[in-house]
């Protein structure tokens, strides 16, 4: 300081702040050298005490009317007023805010559940049925495959534009914008992408299934979704002409969590995505470029999928992709799946999981008050840890 640097250089120097460098300064020019704090100060105590906060996020869990409230969601407003109206702390709403995003609570838009999709017992009854059909199919030598098909779309003007923060970017105009629909095909193992330039019909579909079983080279069972072109009158007549070849399980309405297709198409979107592309012969190249990257790869088959049925060999992998054409794409594992690998998991698998995210040993950790609430164990998993401790 003798030598002329100001408080902000000694800062940079000491890698304290401006406040800490002033504060060890003025306890030296009073006491000396031994009058300079050594120890960071601990502050003040949180506004919202440890076990209201405990209290409080039990609150939230059980929701607003079981307060007494008559809304039913949360807000940070309503939580505000519920924290002063029912514990006795009243806080400026910023200031709670802040608390509440420190404990973990964040403001969540509640995806509604189709009240027509299946329930988890319709889901598990599906699954049994499933294997069985699986099972018998595969004493006929049928290839167990998922199918699945989504749409790409360009832009076409992909340079960057001055904008204001928060307020996404003018594009051009979806009317005339290049779509390019992507049937996706999932078996033990490997994944094959065919690509379609016109809209998804029955035509498309009837020409998807023959080129699956002309690259496979055997008979199919195909699992795919109830969408109309998938069970109109033209395709099913075309499934039961062909019933040597073809045979078809159609899902459970509104349960896209059954078929192995849907995380794969979200990984070729993802592999896509940042990218100004013009054309569907643009996008065409880019899904082709993502495939010889290895961005993309299969995803891990269901148990009940896998039981019994007839697996491509490499040799019957390396003649598929001789007989490519144009559009379409293959990718396959050699050596089975990776353990990495992650698949939708299926109903028995997610109650398993929900037990093994927080094991007896793990819970007694808790604090009683938490442990016994009847809170989810992913959130209890993870608590945050303002919540365990002052």
């Amino acid at each position: 300081r003798k030598r002329g640097l100001s408080f902000k250089a000694i800062g940079a120097i000491l890698l304290a702040s401006y406040h800490a460098v002033r504060g060890w300064l003025t306890a030296m020019h009073k006491g000396g050298l031994e009058a300079a704090p050594r120890r960071k100060s601990p502050g003040r105590r949180r506004s919202i005490p440890l076990d209201i906060r405990q209290d409080l996020v039990i609150d939230i869990h059980r929701g607003p009317q079981a307060s007494g409230y008559k809304a039913n969601v949360w807000t940070f407003k309503l939580l505000h007023d519920h924290l002063g109206k029912k514990y006795g702390v009243r806080l400026a709403y910023s200031t709670a805010a802040k608390n509440f995003k420190e404990m973990g609570i964040r403001l969540k838009i509640p995806r509604p559940a189709n009240p027509r999709a299946a329930s988890p017992e319709e889901r598990l009854k599906f699954q049994r049925k499933a294997r069985k059909t699986i099972e018998t199919a595969a004493k006929d030598d049928f290839y167990t495959v998922f199918l699945d098909e989504g749409h790409a779309q360009a832009y076409k003007n992909g340079r960057a534009t001055a904008g204001l923060r928060g307020v996404e970017a003018v594009r051009t105009s979806s009317i005339g914008r290049p779509v390019l629909t992507i049937f996706v095909c999932v078996g033990y193992g490997w994944v094959l992408v065919i690509e379609a330039t016109d809209k998804a019909d029955s035509e498309a579909y009837i020409k998807v299934l023959d080129r699956i079983c002309e690259l496979v080279g055997g008979n199919v069972l195909i699992i795919d979704d109830n969408a109309g072109y998938h069970v109109s009158h033209r395709s099913s007549g075309h499934i039961r002409d062909n019933s040597d070849r073809l045979r078809r399980v159609g899902t459970l309405p509104y349960t896209p969590n059954d078929n192995v297709a849907e995380p794969q198409i979200r990984d070729i979107k993802s592999a896509m995505s940042n990218v100004g592309y013009d054309s569907v012969g643009a996008m065409s190249s880019g899904l082709k470029w993502c495939f010889e990257n290895g961005l993309i790869n299969p995803v891990k088959f269901y148990e009940y999928a896998t039981v019994d049925s007839p697996r491509i060999s490499p040799q019957k992998a390396a003649a598929i992709r001789k007989k490519l054409r144009p559009g379409e794409h293959f990718v396959y594992v050699k050596r089975g799946m990776p353990d990495e690998e992650i698949a939708l998991p299926t109903v028995e698998e997610l109650r398993a999981k929900e037990e093994d995210i927080l094991p007896p040993e793990k819970r007694a950790l808790l604090p009683p008050k938490l442990a016994n609430s009847g809170l989810p164990a992913n959130f209890l998993a993870r608590l945050s840890p303002v919540l365990l401790k002052e």
